[in-house]
């Protein structure tokens, strides 16, 4: 399944495009069906973000946040 993923500065998520994507488990569903797969990042218009395609991603794993319960990794 490819996927598109949101992503911008100054969020409270703990992102770092060329590594990781951090994300609340209430969307853990769908980023396991990401797995082995390429997704796009994405940077809306809201919050000042280039409002267009800026990355792309191969997700090799998923994480459980270790420091925060009910958030994950996708590596």
């Amino acid at each position: 399944m490819n996927a598109i993923y949101d992503t911008r500065s100054g969020t409270g998520y703990d992102d770092d495009i060329i590594r990781r994507y951090h994300f609340p488990d209430r969307y853990l569903t769908e980023a396991q069906q990401t797995l082995d797969d390429w997704i796009v990042y994405r940077e809306p218009w809201r919050g000042g973000g280039r409002r267009g395609y800026v990355a792309v991603a191969r997700v090799t794993r998923i994480e459980p946040d270790p420091s925060k319960p009910k958030f994950s990794y996708a590596y």
